[in-house]
């Protein structure tokens, strides 16, 4: 155990030193542990944000391929898919979006297709004018979420220790006020099924895959709204 990249991050308490063999851990309320941010909250914005801006930067390192007029608009697009999309979503199987974090997302799946028309904000044109010009839908929250149960089923077919960490329940009481809404609160609110009835769904492979694109197709009509509501 190397003390000096250890960190410590309580969730149910605080303090302000660690102290382990005589060495000083630094007490922090976030850390970076295999490429993805842990947050003290148990929240995800923290990594969203991080994701977005690694997925910007990235995009931005390739405008020479944007630029290039002798690659189609069609090649490109899927070069964003291919590129792009991964690095922002790393990791989304265990996260937990909120509404601000999905509007953020979609927000920046739109900058990447208008840094690939190389279109300024300042022309004032439509979210769906430019979605019109490529072709294409938004995708990348309904990426997202096909991902995120796909993981569902994958883990509740299982008998491991992240099923049991999933369905396991602390003890205590929380504190007054609306609740922190949980990963598995995103999952049964996707497929709009209580957990009994979702331990039933995953059961066979194949009836849960048609089940996940048909909760894909209802959310593409939501997300195409919310798409032309946003400028940037």
């Amino acid at each position: 155990m190397n003390v000096g990249k250890t960190k410590v991050v309580m969730t149910t308490a605080n303090i302000d030193s660690f102290i382990m063999d005589g060495s000083r851990i630094e007490v922090v309320n976030s850390f970076n542990f295999l490429g993805s941010t842990i947050e003290r909250t148990g929240g995800c914005t923290k990594e969203i944000r991080r994701r977005i801006g690694l997925g910007k930067a990235a995009m931005m390192n390739l405008s020479k391929i944007w630029k290039d007029k002798g690659i189609s608009a069609s090649t490109k697009v899927m070069l964003v898919r291919a590129l792009i999309f991964p690095i922002l979503k790393y990791g989304c199987e265990s996260w937990t979006v909120k509404k601000k974090d999905k509007e953020m997302l979609m927000s920046c799946e739109l900058w990447c297709w208008r840094r690939l028309l190389r279109i300024s904000w300042t022309e004032r044109r439509t979210n769906q004018s430019i979605l019109d010009e490529l072709g294409i839908e938004p995708s990348l929250m309904s990426d997202i979420d096909r991902q995120k149960l796909r993981y569902f089923g994958h883990i509740m077919r299982s008998d491991g220790l992240e099923k049991a960490i999933m369905l396991g329940m602390g003890e205590g009481k929380r504190k007054k006020g609306r609740p922190r809404m949980r990963w598995l609160d995103e999952v049964q609110e996707l497929t709009g099924l209580g957990l009994g009835q979702l331990k039933e769904k995953v059961r066979q492979r194949e009836s849960w895959r048609a089940f996940i694109n048909k909760v894909d197709r209802s959310h593409q009509t939501v997300a195409e709204t919310r798409s032309q509501q946003l400028y940037y």
